[in-house]
C-alpha cells in the first residue's frame, strides 16, 4: 500500500509541474490581486503533494503535517482568490453596460476562468505567444502587452460595471475541451447619446477566436458615444465564426435587437475583429439584407472567405468598410487586399482603408482613430 501511495503521489507531482509553471508565469504578468493568490494557491498544493509524496517515501521529518498544513493554506488562498473575484453581478444604478445571460448557462465565479482576471489572462497569453511562433510585433509581443495592458486601465477606471461581470473565457476554454457551453451571453453597451433618441441604431460585433475579450467592446465605445448608437457583443463559444452554431448566433442577436424597444433593428451595422470577420463575410452572403453595413477591423478576410459574396444581391447597395494593418503578422494584408480586389472587380461596394504602421493590434492600438473613421464612414453613406 505505501509502494501504492508513492507511485500515485509522484505521478500528480509530474502532472502538477507544468501547471505550476505556468501558474509562476502567469504571476509575473498579473495585475490583479485575486489573479496572484489564485497562482499562489496552485504552488501551494504542489508543495502540498510534495509533503505528500515524502511522507510516502522517507521518514524524516513531519512532511505528513507539513501537508496538510499546505492543503490547508491552499484552500485559504484558493477561498479568498474567489471572495475578491468579480461576481458576475454590478451594484452600479443605471450603468450602460449589461452582460445577459439566456438559458442555463450563468455565470461560473468558481472558474479559473474569472479567478484569474480576464486582462491577466490576456496578457498572460501574449506573452506564452512568442514561444508559439505567433509574434505580434518586432518586440515579441511586448508592444501588445502594452496596448492591451492600457485598455484594460482604462475600463477597469470609466468601467466599473464591466469590471463586476467578470469574463467569458470560460465559454472559450469549455468549448476547447469539449464540454458543452449552455446558454447564450452577449454584452450590451448603450451610449448616452444613443438614449436620447426613441431608437438608437446598434453595432453588433464579433469577437476574435481568443473569446468576447471586454476589451474589444470597451474598443468601440467611442464610437457609439460619437454617433448615438448601442453596441451588442455576443459570447460565441466556438471562438471562430464560420459554422452553422455561429450563423445562429447572429440570428439570435438579431432577434434579441428587435425585442429591445429602444434598439432600431432596421439600422444593425456588422462588425467583425480577428476571426470574427468571418462571421461577417458568413453572414453577408445569408443574410445581408438584416445590416446596414459591414466593418471588417484587422480581421480574417481571405479570398476564400468572399466566396459567395459575388452572388449576394443586397450586397450591391450595402456598404463595407476594411480596415487593415500593413505589417499584420497573423492575418497578412496581402490575403484581404486580394480579397478587397476580388469585391472590387464584383461592383461591391467596398472602402478600403490601410494602416502602414500597425499589425494585428489593430483595433486595440488606435481605437479612437478607428472610431472615427467608422463614424465619418457611416455618416457618408447615411447622408
Amino acid at each position: 500500500m505505501r509502494v501504492l501511495f508513492s507511485i500515485l503521489f509522484v505521478i500528480a507531482l509530474i502532472a502538477l509541474f507544468p501547471l505550476v509553471i505556468a501558474a509562476v508565469f502567469l504571476l509575473f504578468q498579473a495585475d490583479v490581486n485575486h489573479t496572484r493568490l489564485f497562482t499562489f494557491g496552485i504552488v501551494a498544493v504542489f508543495i502540498a503533494v510534495y509533503n505528500g509524496m515524502r511522507h510516502f517515501t522517507t521518514d524524516i521529518g513531519r512532511p505528513a503535517l507539513w501537508a496538510v498544513l499546505w492543503i490547508a493554506v491552499a484552500g485559504g488562498l484558493f477561498g479568498a482568490s474567489y471572495n475578491l473575484a468579480p461576481k458576475g453581478v454590478t451594484t452600479v444604478a443605471d450603468g450602460a453596460f449589461q452582460s445577459l445571460h439566456e438559458g442555463s448557462g450563468g455565470y461560473p465565479q468558481w472558474h479559473p476562468a474569472n479567478l484569474v482576471a480576464e486582462q491577466d489572462q490576456v496578457r498572460f497569453a501574449l506573452a506564452l505567444s512568442r514561444w508559439i511562433g505567433r509574434d505580434y510585433d518586432d518586440d515579441r509581443g511586448a508592444t501588445a502587452r502594452r496596448t492591451m495592458k492600457g485598455i484594460y486601465e482604462d475600463l477597469n477606471y470609466h468601467a466599473e460595471e464591466l469590471v463586476d461581470y467578470g469574463s467569458q473565457l470560460h465559454r472559450v476554454y469549455n468549448a476547447g475541451l469539449g464540454k458543452p457551453v449552455p446558454g447564450r451571453h452577449r454584452y450590451v453597451y448603450r451610449s448616452l447619446k444613443g438614449k436620447q433618441k426613441s431608437k438608437m441604431p446598434v453595432i453588433l460585433l464579433l469577437h476574435g477566436s481568443e473569446g468576447n475579450l471586454k476589451a474589444g467592446l470597451w474598443a468601440l465605445t467611442p464610437l457609439a458615444d460619437d454617433v448615438g448608437m448601442a453596441i451588442v457583443a455576443p459570447s460565441h463559444s466556438g471562438g471562430g465564426w464560420d459554422d452553422e452554431n455561429a450563423t445562429d448566433e447572429i440570428r439570435e442577436t438579431l432577434t434579441f435587437c428587435r425585442k429591445q424597444r429602444d434598439l432600431d433593428e432596421s439600422a444593425v451595422v456588422l462588425v467583425g475583429y480577428g476571426s470574427g470577420g468571418v462571421g461577417v463575410n458568413r453572414a453577408a452572403r445569408t443574410m445581408a439584407d438584416q445590416f446596414r453595413g459591414f466593418v471588417h477591423i484587422g480581421a480574417e478576410f481571405t479570398p476564400e472567405s468572399t466566396i459567395g459574396l459575388a452572388a449576394s444581391k443586397p450586397l450591391e447597395t450595402i456598404p463595407l468598410l476594411v480596415m487593415h494593418g500593413a505589417d499584420d503578422r497573423i492575418f497578412p494584408v496581402a490575403d484581404t487586399e486580394k480579397a478587397v480586389g476580388d469585391l472590387k472587380r464584383w461592383k461591391i461596394p467596398v472602402t478600403y482603408q490601410r494602416f502602414e504602421e500597425d499589425g494585428a493590434m489593430l483595433l486595440f492600438k488606435r481605437s479612437k482613430d478607428i472610431s472615427n473613421r467608422i463614424a465619418t464612414w457611416m455618416r457618408n453613406w447615411r447622408s
